[in-house]
């Protein structure tokens, strides 16, 4: 089976080589035992008010739910104007009833990041909606005993080195546990 997911060489310099998207709430998805590395998204989603687009490093899901088991997300970016989670970005659709959520377990989390203006979360970022302008997205996000470090977020009116959640405690919302 495969156990690593990441752009050649000769691909990790150029730019928007993001390794998964998920955009359907039928397409609920668990991932074990890989490496992510070196995805890269690169514009200004300020253009587009309805999905970042150039959110989610190495991962983008949107209105369905991710699951990370013995993960390795490392050396994926983000880099542009509100474009949130470095590795990864989850939210939920405008209109959707049923929520996004990110649950990640026995994982690592190292040396991704965000640059851009209004960009957060440098390793994750859930629950972003109308590029900042409002939370309507939201995505729950819950990380068990897992390893998050050196990540890092660059820009005006950035947020969330490692992390930025934006979820709804009444429904789960953020959770950590180690």
């Amino acid at each position: 089976g495969v156990t690593d997911l990441s752009t050649s060489t000769s691909t990790q310099l150029e730019d928007n080589t993001r390794l998964l998207k998920i955009t359907s709430s039928s397409a609920d998805t668990t991932l074990s035992n890989l490496t992510l590395t070196g995805g890269r998204t690169f514009g200004d989603s300020r253009l587009s008010r309805l999905e970042n687009p150039y959110s989610g490093g190495a991962v983008y899901t949107v209105s369905s739910e991710l699951v990370l088991r013995d993960v390795v997300l490392a050396g994926n970016s983000t880099a542009g104007s509100f474009a949130f989670g470095g590795a990864i970005f989850s939210q939920r659709a405008l209109g959707a009833s049923d929520r996004s959520e990110v649950r990640i377990y026995d994982s690592v989390i190292s040396g991704n990041r965000t640059e851009g203006d209004g960009a957060a979360g440098g390793a994750v970022a859930t629950g972003f909606f109308l590029n900042g302008l409002g939370t309507a997205g939201l995505s729950d996000l819950a990380i068990y005993n897992s390893v998050v470090t050196d990540n890092e977020t660059q820009g005006r009116q950035s947020a969330g080195g490692a992390l930025h959640a934006t979820g709804n405690a009444y429904d789960g919302g953020t959770h950590f546990e180690s």
